[in-house]
């Protein structure tokens, strides 16, 4: 995948007006995504088949959701519908979870190589043991990457 624009969100020119404050996550965190698309009236504990995959790569993350680069195949845009069931696996440094989500409306055009800008609304059950587990990881996410994005400002490192 090639690299992306930066994100407008990571100057924190002004306040963000939403319910989960969304910080950049830098590939140095070790952070990394599996996606699969759940056909309807699937169990999140279904093994997903390689056809379900999507590859995408983590661009922002918040307590309820992610923005992610969605990589097209051979140059060529995937179709993802909007509010399309999702399964996620995320894995960090912690260990690995599974969670639900539904897809978010996508960009309108996409970007060089067929790469989609879009985001996922996680679909936690705070009844369920496994999704509270879950939102926890993301929480330590969110901390882990805001607390470098703070020592990325306070100490930045010498252009090359």
């Amino acid at each position: 995948m090639q690299e992306l624009p930066k994100s407008q969100t990571s100057e924190n020119s002004a306040p963000q007006r939403r319910q989960h404050f969304r910080v950049p996550v830098s590939p140095v965190l070790g952070v990394t995504l599996k996606l699969w698309r759940l056909p309807h009236g699937e169990s999140l504990q279904v093994k997903p088949l390689p056809s379900w995959e999507i590859k995408a790569v983590i661009r922002e993350v918040s307590q309820g959701g992610l923005s992610l680069a969605v990589a097209g195949v051979e140059g060529v845009p995937i179709f993802i519908g909007a509010d399309e069931r999702v399964k996620l696996e995320i894995s960090y440094r912690e260990g690995t979870f599974v969670l639900e989500g539904k897809l978010r409306r996508t960009s309108v055009s996409p970007l060089p190589g067929g790469t989609l800008l879009t985001g996922i609304q996680f679909r936690a059950r705070m009844s369920d043991k496994n999704s509270r587990e879950a939102m926890s990881h993301i929480k330590d996410i969110v901390s882990m990457a805001q607390r470098a994005q703070l020592r990325a400002r306070a100490y930045p490192t010498p252009a090359a």
